[in-house]
């Protein structure tokens, strides 16, 4: 039925006559004003009865790149249900399709569901809904598989779901639950000519063959792929088909897998491939940023080490995991290939060592996580390297320090004291190499510049909590996540390197042979005179140690 003027007349007038004021009245009429000559379809039914073909629908544009875009207003207080199918007569138990439900659990949430076997592929916490006005959603669901929803007129979607092989649906139902009274109001003239983006995905050509960065078609073409929607259901492989050229020279097997997560994800590590017999491993990656590796022994599930992720895991970009699988029962777990150092590690001394064979893939709960694994091996980008020299061992204890370099005490951000560089050894090759111990509480401040003022030229090193950045003349160089690089409990040695042709590096004592970090300006700023340091809390440091300590 379309929304006639009389009828929009009358809800107009039954708005004012309930003695709201001017403002509430005219944000009334302007929803309603946008519903003229829309078709409407009333329900209070838990239940999809009419399904209505969309190319039908003369005011529903399906622009390039989309299945389709479905604009759509409701009024009601909760649980709005609408269906997209690609059948007239959908069976739910076999067919494929996508509901979307706006208003839910009493107007506190919105989701986007698989509709065979109703498993939520994306929800968003808000309310949304309202009795008495007229609210605009866009549905969007894109040839590359992203659901998207939109409120009103906005250009971000306050919801995103991804479908990795998506269903072309041609048809569209409305439902209630708990006999809600609803109103759908579409097809109408109002949104004919709404505005709208191209589909949000990753062009090919700019993610450079980083899989990380990969719009999902892509991750299909190049990956194998796992879609766990039940802890009840995993995928098992063995780990020699992910890593077929068997052990390397470290005794190691290395393979790289990425996950979309909703809630949790989880993934075992077993010596068999079974996990209802003797001990193996469990990797929880929760959507809290927190992944957590247990050993697990029949009922028993022991936490042997958690740490964050650098970034949240999603359902709409893929999170990178690396697992190394040691040949006598160690693992370690990084985020990246040329991680620093693992995020968990297992050890000898930690007496939970698996002989792991296998891997499986599942879930937590009723959410879906997926898996792509298998993918062709990336190529890292290597900085060419100059010769420089590591740092040499030596186990310095405070009193050394004292007695060996000069110390220095800074509480401010005000970056008060300059150190001439000409004052400290100078390294051929190397426009900056400077070693330094310390210790510090809260983000902590390195600059080396070309004179006293703002606007002179600099190089900052900032050692964060969770990350360190490297900037140039206030623009961000390099940022990488690794935390407790400083610590407040003991002196941590660090060496700061640039070289005469731009390769900017930091090492600490963690790994005395492999830069923390790494990268090439190739524009390095060389007329750099100064030292100068910064926190916000606390930082003490020692620097210009003699060349023992060095």
């Amino acid at each position: 039925m379309k929304l006639s003027v009389v009828y929009l007349a009358f809800i107009l007038l039954n708005s004012f006559s309930t003695g709201e004021i001017n403002q509430r009245y005219n944000e009334r009429a302007r929803s309603y004003i946008a519903l003229l000559n829309c078709e409407q379809y009333e329900t209070s039914k838990d239940e999809y009865t009419e399904y209505i073909p969309i190319n039908n629908l003369t005011n529903v544009r399906t622009p390039s790149g989309y299945i389709t875009r479905f604009p759509i207003f409701i009024i009601g207080g909760s649980n709005a249900h609408l269906v997209f199918s690609a059948t007239e007569s959908p069976n739910w138990s076999s067919d494929r399709g996508y509901e979307f439900v706006f208003g839910g659990w009493k107007n506190k949430r919105i989701a986007i569901r698989s509709k065979r076997g109703d498993k939520e592929i994306g929800y968003n916490d808000t309310s949304v809904l309202s009795d008495d006005l007229a609210v605009k959603f866009i549905i969007e669901i894109t040839n590359t598989g992203y659901l998207s929803v939109y409120l009103k007129n906005d250009t971000q979607p306050i919801l995103i779901g991804l479908d990795p092989g998506p269903v072309h649906v041609r048809y569209v139902a409305f439902r209630s639950h708990e006999n809600k009274k609803l109103k759908f109001f579409y097809n109408c003239p109002s949104t004919k000519n709404d505005v709208y983006a191209p589909p949000p995905t990753t062009p090919s050509t700019s993610y450079n063959g980083d899989l990380l960065k990969a719009p999902v078609d892509v991750l299909l073409s190049k990956c194998r792929f796992y879609e766990a929607w039940s802890s009840s259901e995993n995928s098992t492989i063995a780990i020699d088909t992910l890593c077929p050229n068997g052990w390397d020279k470290d005794n190691k097997k290395r393979f790289e897998l990425y996950l979309f997560i909703i809630k949790d994800g989880k993934i075992f590590l077993t010596p068999n491939g079974r996990t209802d017999e003797g001990s193996y491993y469990e990797i929880e990656i929760r959507s809290v940023n927190i992944v957590t590796l247990y050993h697990r022994k029949g009922a028993s599930r022991d936490p042997v080490a958690m740490f964050p992720f650098p970034e949240f895991p999603t359902s709409t970009k893929q999170t990178k995991l690396v697992i190394d699988i040691y040949k006598n029962g160690f693992v370690d777990i990084l985020s990246s290939p040329d991680a620093y150092r693992p995020m968990i590690s297992v050890k000898k001394n930690d007496n939970v060592t698996v002989n792991v064979n296998y891997v499986s893939f599942t879930t937590d709960g009723e959410s879906r996580t997926l898996y792509f694994f298998g993918c062709p091996a990336p190529t890292h980008s290597i900085v060419p390297k100059t010769q420089y020299d590591v740092l040499p061992d030596n186990n310095w204890e405070d009193e050394d320090l004292q007695k060996n370099c000069a110390y220095l005490q800074t509480q401010d951000h005000v970056f008060s004291n300059f150190f001439r560089l000409s004052s400290f050894p100078k390294w051929k090759g190397y426009l900056i190499r400077f070693p330094f111990y310390a210790k510090a509480f809260g983000g902590s401040y390195v600059r080396f510049t070309s004179g006293f003022y703002p606007g002179d030229d600099l190089y900052e090193f900032v050692f964060h909590f969770k990350y360190i950045t490297v900037k140039k003349n206030g623009q961000i160089l390099k940022e990488i996540f690794e935390q407790f690089v400083l610590v407040e409990y003991r002196f941590v040695k660090i060496v700061v390197e640039v070289t005469d042709d731009g390769r900017i590096r930091i090492f600490t004592d963690y790994n005395k042979s492999k830069p923390l970090l790494e990268f090439h300006d190739p524009n390095p700023i060389g007329n750099l005179k100064y030292v100068t340091f910064g926190n916000r809390i606390k930082f003490n440091l020692y620097y210009n140690c003699t060349q023992a300590a060095n």
